[in-house]
């Protein structure tokens, strides 16, 4: 039987409910970008990934560990990516819908491709996609990676809380 699990993000930890163990647990930081001005326009090449993407996809998420994704993850809305000499390089897309509100996802850069802008690219094109269709980004940081915490400012995102990511397994 497959194992079975959630992916919380609550104000605070919570205690294990009956019949499940906590696997994973980090403090977040979640950003709202509440204007697209500060966004930037460079000059990268993207591409829409798809279903055929999905290995690579995994490989660049196994690598550079953004948070909690699964090989479906990318159903759930439009994801973008760079690929150099065939291999992708950076992604980030979007997850979460809420009333108003598009989550950007999965930011990862390969980490011999980082310091080049992708990140800044990537996460601009999906937070401006959200405000075409009249949402407000939002995203999640772990808490202890300043470096993508100041790319995010950089951008125009501000704090809007701090939350606990916590992932349970079933104990079957």
């Amino acid at each position: 039987m497959a194992s079975r699990s959630v992916v919380l993000f609550r104000p605070q930890l919570e205690p294990a409910p009956l019949g499940w163990s906590l696997t994973h647990h980090s403090s977040a930081v979640q950003m709202i970008c509440p204007d697209d001005s500060r966004l930037i326009r460079p000059d990268i090449q993207t591409a829409t990934l798809t279903s055929a993407d999905v290995p690579d996809i995994l490989a660049l998420v196994k690598l550079t560990k953004p948070g909690p994704f699964r090989s479906r993850t990318t159903e759930l809305g439009e994801y973008f990516g760079v690929r150099e000499a065939g291999q992708l390089v950076a992604l980030s897309g979007e997850r979460l819908r809420l009333d108003g509100f598009t989550e950007v996802s999965a930011v990862s850069t390969h980490p011999d491709w980082r310091g080049r802008g992708l990140a800044g690219a990537l996460v601009s094109q999906v937070a401006r996609k959200a405000f075409s269709e009249g949402q407000t980004p939002f995203l999640h940081v772990m808490e202890s990676n300043a470096r993508a915490i100041r790319l995010y400012q950089s951008l125009g995102f501000v704090e809007r809380a701090r939350i606990h990511l916590s992932v349970w397994a079933a104990l079957n």
